[in-house]
């Protein structure tokens, strides 16, 4: 008996990142959105929060920050110096991610850069909103006029 199995190569590309978070209950949302800010500055992949209650029924804010692995010390110093928390929680995760080109999407106003994603047979075409925006200032036309001109494939 022989068995053979058959691997298709997918497009698109696996990794492991980590993700820091903290709860916070103590901040002005000026000060977190500070420390947000100076979080994707150093390089966090994506930075959020969550609205969460903590002990004793009081509001508070999760922050979770994705990184590449080797960030994590640096990172986890800037959460101690630029939030109130005390404490840092680590989690380890592999990911998928699409592969991503940047390219031109033609819409009925003119062209604007966009980023093209893929994975397999899936393909996303992204206009980049600030162009978007920036054309329909031009243009004197609303933005949703732009988006709904561009949904056609660029390559045609």
């Amino acid at each position: 008996m022989v068995r053979a199995i058959l691997l298709e190569e997918t497009a698109g590309s696996s990794d492991s990142v980590t993700k820091l978070e903290c709860n916070l209950d103590d901040m002005t949302g000026e000060a977190l959105a500070y420390a947000c800010e100076k979080l994707l500055e150093a390089g966090a992949l994506d930075v959020w929060t969550t609205p969460i209650q903590m002990k004793k029924g009081r509001p508070g804010q999760m922050l979770s920050v994705l990184i590449r692995p080797q960030q994590e010390a640096a990172v986890t110093e800037m959460l101690f110096r630029h939030t109130s928390t005390i404490g840092v929680r680590v989690s380890h995760h592999n990911r998928h991610v699409m592969d991503r080109v940047e390219t031109t999407v033609k819409t009925a106003y003119g062209s604007v850069p966009a980023k093209e994603s893929r994975y397999g047979e899936t393909c996303k075409i992204k206009p980049e909103f600030d162009a978007i925006r920036k054309l329909a200032d031009e243009k004197n036309v609303s933005v949703t006029q732009i988006l709904d001109s561009a949904y056609t494939d660029p390559r045609t």
